[in-house]
């Protein structure tokens, strides 16, 4: 049977209630179509090839290709507006980096253990209270996958790429030039004033304290071993700063405002007498010393305390 009567006009086809639901439901499921959860971009990510897909960024499922990158590349560096754009025409929300630039690296099986230990070398001469976790070494082109560190070859690892833990180093062997990035995972022993260091301050144990720190990245390098006030602040030291090179020296063996003993000898003839020292001096430094008299005469430091008079 069918029903011919046809809808009045002004009532409903159904129920109220209903509609409402299916309203509800059509926002709640186009909805969560239109939008997604807001990315948070890192600073780093790994590659399994050399396209940049959303599963990179821990969308799965999404893998087509937003970017294909150069192959004969291990690492590329993205600045994040590329980045950011390219999602967002997927119709993703992005939270940025701190970091303006994104670095992308493709994941890599081979390992080049002579070229580990080579660079852990050069680490631990640099940083004597090192403790090395692991070192990890990749080529920066796919033309290395086969290289082998050899004899012949000489490792460069500058002293700024040693401030980091991360960076890039030169392989020379013959001729050829051969360009490798690490990273490393490392924690180091440093000394840090427990309160503001005076300069010209001779720097004892007491005001210090012994931490270990990971390896991140370093302007100078720590001064490892300031037992038995060797040293002295060259330049006013801040509380909790790590005591590097730049901020002490050896305290000299000739002190500002100190008597020291002046040797003049010639021939068999042989005096000596007392001087304030006008300046600080280390051994072979020319200083200035004043006698008694208030006469300022020039000498040379030979020990401590002493000044040769020539």
């Amino acid at each position: 049977m069918v029903e011919h009567n046809l809808a009045k006009v002004g009532v409903a086809g159904s129920t109220p209630v209903s509609r409402s639901i299916l309203f509800i439901f059509s926002l709640l499921v186009f909805g969560a179509f239109s939008y997604s959860d807001t990315i948070e971009l890192k600073d780093r990510y790994t590659l399994r090839n050399n396209c940049i897909t959303p599963e990179t960024f821990g969308l799965k499922g999404h893998n087509n290709c937003l970017k294909r990158l150069p192959k004969e590349r291990f690492r590329w560096q993205i600045p994040v507006y590329e980045i950011k754009t390219l999602l967002e025409k997927e119709g993703h929300r992005v939270r940025l980096p701190k970091s303006g630039i994104i670095t992308f690296e493709r994941s890599f099986i081979g390992r080049y253990p002579a070229l580990e230990k080579e660079v852990a070398g050069k680490f631990r001469r640099h940083y004597p209270a090192i403790e090395i976790k692991s070192i990890t070494v990749k080529p920066t082109g796919l033309k290395y996958s086969a290289f082998e560190f050899s004899k012949k070859c000489t490792l460069r690892l500058s002293e700024g790429a040693l401030g980091r833990n991360h960076g890039t180093f030169v392989v020379k062997c013959g001729k050829k030039n051969h360009f490798f990035q690490f990273r490393i995972d490392a924690q180091l022993g440093v000394y840090k004033a427990n309160h503001q260091i005076k300069k010209d301050r001779i720097i004892d144990l007491n005001s210090l304290r012994y931490e270990n720190i990971p390896l991140v990245r370093m302007h100078d390098t720590p001064v490892t071993d300031l037992s038995g006030g060797r040293y002295m602040a060259r330049q006013i030291i801040p509380a909790d700063k790590i005591i590097t090179a730049r901020m002490v020296a050896p305290i000299p063996a000739v002190k500002k405002d100190e008597r020291v003993l002046c040797i003049y000898q010639e021939g068999n003839v042989r005096i000596e007498f007392e001087a304030t020292a006008l300046q600080n001096g280390y051994m072979g430094n020319s200083v200035t010393v004043k006698k008694s008299d208030g006469k300022s005469i020039r000498g040379v430091v030979t020990g401590e305390k002493k000044v040769e008079i020539r």
